[in-house]
């Protein structure tokens, strides 16, 4: 999908679909709020579309001329935007025909945000395959991260997931002033990097779960409820009757140990068997440390 010929791109949707997912970079300019969208989606289904659309029309006039004196007032008579909604239909198409009134080359995405959107699914399922991936593996706690930090310092190309995630890992968690983003804000950041990437080198990136950020967290929450429910009163583990044999799952059983390794690239390998997985006690202090070594 190519925007690079377009000055802006703007997101002529709602705030609360802006802030799910948006084209890198888009500028919020909703046409409709949340609230005057409910209103007249309301108006269209209860009344009727005539009247619906005359509310809409009354609604987006006032919010545009409001973009225009405050986002758009100091962009040039040859600014050429690119306006997207969610279908690319009415939405988008109202304010480009009000900002091609004005004078400006305003033209709207066809097929709207499920276009791209489409397209995001798509590249990232082709994308990796033109990509010379170096994964770096290693305990928690091993310097992945500041190792990766290094190679870029030093001009490699490397993609940092748990950057984009806003995310340190099972461990240590989301960051303190940092919101993680929804699953589709991350793709679109992910694939707005991977984009970036030159085909012809290698791209370093930490080895990381399927499920990274808060999906991860929630199946660890779940897979500690499910083992409470599998406890006896006495407060032993109660069998599992499968194949007469007992569960071995347990409190860590989503805790995913990857051994790896944080050498330079030559030398990067993995052992070959990862080590048991810790108990709580031993978990809480190993965050403790981290934390104490992070902050210093």
């Amino acid at each position: 999908m190519n925007i690079k010929d377009y000055d802006a791109v703007i997101d002529a949707r709602t705030p609360a679909e802006y802030a799910l997912d948006h084209i890198p970079g888009a500028v919020s300019a909703p046409v409709l709020d949340d609230a005057e969208r409910a209103q007249v989606g309301t108006l269209y289904k209860q009344v009727s579309p005539f009247e619906a659309k005359k509310l809409g029309a009354s609604l987006i006039a006032k919010n545009v001329s409001r973009h225009i004196e405050s986002i758009f007032k100091d962009r040039p008579a040859q600014w050429k935007p690119l306006v997207y909604c969610w279908r690319g239909g009415k939405r988008s198409g109202a304010m480009a025909h009000i900002l091609r009134e004005v004078g400006w080359q305003a033209e709207t995405l066809p097929g709207g945000y499920r276009a791209y959107r489409r397209w995001v699914v798509e590249t990232l399922t082709a994308l990796p395959a033109e990509l010379d991936f170096t994964v770096v593996h290693g305990p928690t706690g091993s310097g992945k991260s500041r190792f990766l930090a290094a190679l870029a310092r030093a001009g490699a190309q490397v993609l940092d997931l748990e950057a984009l995630a806003q995310h340190r890992g099972s461990v240590l968690g989301g960051l303190p002033d940092a919101p993680q983003p929804t699953q589709k804000w991350f793709e679109s950041l992910l694939l707005a990097e991977m984009e970036k990437l030159d085909r012809r080198q290698p791209v370093f990136v930490e080895g990381e779960s399927k499920k990274i950020a808060l999906r991860s967290r929630r199946s660890s929450t779940a897979s500690r409820r499910s083992t409470a429910r599998r406890r006896s009163p006495s407060g032993k583990r109660s069998p599992r009757k499968a194949n007469g044999a007992s569960s071995s799952r347990g409190s860590c059983a989503s805790t995913t140990t990857r051994p790896i390794s944080a050498r330079p690239p030559a030398t990067l390998r993995s052992s070959p068997t990862p080590p048991p997985c810790a108990s709580r006690a031993r978990m809480h202090s190993m965050k403790r440390r981290l934390n104490s070594v992070l902050s210093t």
